[in-house]
């Protein structure tokens, strides 16, 4: 994937994307079609990438070829998609759900690993 110039999405449905997340992990910017929620929530159009109608085939035609012709662009949307998928490190979704966790079952989750 990070060898990739862009990637592109054609599905007509779509739950969370995963293979969206991994493309703006490795710093690839992506055209998709919109086509779910989780695709909505990975992809702010011309901010993280680039949203087109599903089932528009010229459309998605037209974005790639615009992404593919427009080398900044492509660094644009790239480096907007790192920042923002970065959110949902490993890490970040961790320090976000270890305080329910706690709360919710303490000896659990404070428990020491055996």
């Amino acid at each position: 994937m990070r060898r990739a110039a862009v990637h592109a999405l054609s599905s007509r449905h779509e739950g969370m994307g995963l293979v969206i997340a991994e493309a703006m992990a490795s710093g690839t910017p992506t055209v998709a079609t919109d086509c779910g929620p989780g695709v909505r929530d990975l992809i702010t159009s011309e901010e993280t990438g680039l949203l087109v109608p599903t089932g528009d085939v010229s459309a998605l035609a037209t974005a790639l070829d615009r992404l593919i012709s427009d080398a900044a662009l492509r660094q644009r949307l790239a480096e907007a998609a790192r920042s923002t998928i970065s959110h949902h490190d490993v890490d970040a979704v961790v320090d976000d759900w270890l305080p329910l966790l706690r709360h919710a079952v303490p000896r659990v989750v404070d428990s020491p690993k055996e």
